[in-house]
């Protein structure tokens, strides 16, 4: 359920950058020793596919966006979310769908 409300904030424009030429935005968390992503990130991938085909729904993942999974360690710290990157007609139309 706390991947529905991540996706209730993708629309907020403040927390997306640009990356090569993509919007990108990243979920990601971290903690040392251990870290808690709120829900499962390879659930919240399939979902993303079904909220933006709301918006459009001739999107299509690999395409028009992309979600990389992240999950390392580095040190003492775990890093653990995802990376959702879309092309600028998309995002455009997310915008305008909020």
């Amino acid at each position: 359920m706390q991947n529905l409300k991540a996706m209730e904030n993708l629309p907020n424009s403040m927390k997306w950058s640009i990356n090569r030429g993509r919007w990108t935005k990243e979920f990601v968390y971290s903690g040392k020793g251990i870290c808690i992503f709120p829900g499962d990130p390879y659930l919240m991938e399939v979902q993303m596919e079904r909220y933006l085909k709301q918006i459009a729904y001739t999107s299509e993942k690999g395409i028009d966006w992309w979600c990389e999974q992240v999950a390392e360690r580095v040190g003492d710290r775990i890093f653990r979310g995802i990376i959702l990157k879309m092309d600028d007609w998309l995002y455009n139309k997310l915008i305008k769908y909020s």
